[in-house]
């Protein structure tokens, strides 16, 4: 089978995360990775500080974030340790955007964020969606890299021109497992809402 180009990985990303969000996250508000970069740009150019409006949480494991990630990204723990960036992000100051490989833990985040009344969305396609776009991913020392850890298999959908990373061993064999299990239950969920419409019709 022939190897998928840059267009066809982007769409793969977006169909992969479109059965997720069906599934499980319709009620989790989202920010495609452009409109994220947008927002950046924008609090950039008016305040001198990147992260002045928007906070980019990175809720994949260490190993991941080894990597690379996107810049000026903090973990779930600084974030909850930031009290002045809460209280913001509660009143609306500030917005948090969430992102892992795809999207499906930041959107499970994302979630627990708003339901403790904060300013919260999502990123649609997260990580890879993100360097699909164009847009830079940092390693440990703040240099720009064309690397990405994908997790497993069903997620190596990165640009053809980067170095993919994932889980090895007992988690990477795990990693696909779950995909598995994620797309039967994203199957099972769109079937059986279309049932539910047609029998109220």
């Amino acid at each position: 089978m022939a190897a998928l180009d840059d267009a066809e990985r982007a769409r793969k990303v977006e169909r992969i995360w479109e059965n997720y969000r069906t599934a499980s996250f319709q009620d989790v508000p989202e920010w495609p990775p452009a409109v994220v970069h947008s927002k950046i740009e924008a609090c950039n150019e008016q305040n001198g500080d990147e992260s002045a409006r928007v906070v980019l949480v990175d809720a994949r494991s260490p190993e991941e974030i080894a990597v690379s990630k996107i810049p000026n990204a903090v973990l779930p723990e600084d974030l909850d340790a930031d009290a002045a960036t809460l209280a913001a992000a509660r009143s609306g100051e500030v917005v948090i955007v969430p992102y892992c490989t795809i999207g499906y833990r930041s959107a499970i985040l994302t979630r627990k964020l708003r339901q403790r009344g904060i300013t919260a969305y999502n990123m649609a396609g997260s990580i890879l969606g993100w360097i699909h776009e164009g847009y830079p991913v940092v390693a440990s020392n703040g240099e720009q890299v064309k690397a990405v850890h994908v997790y497993g298999d069903a997620w190596d959908v990165a640009p053809v021109t980067y170095k993919t990373f994932k889980m090895r061993g007992t988690r990477g064999k795990l990693s696909a497992v779950l995909h598995s299990i994620l797309h039967i239950v994203s199957i099972i969920k769109r079937r059986w809402r279309k049932l539910r419409a047609r029998s109220r019709s």
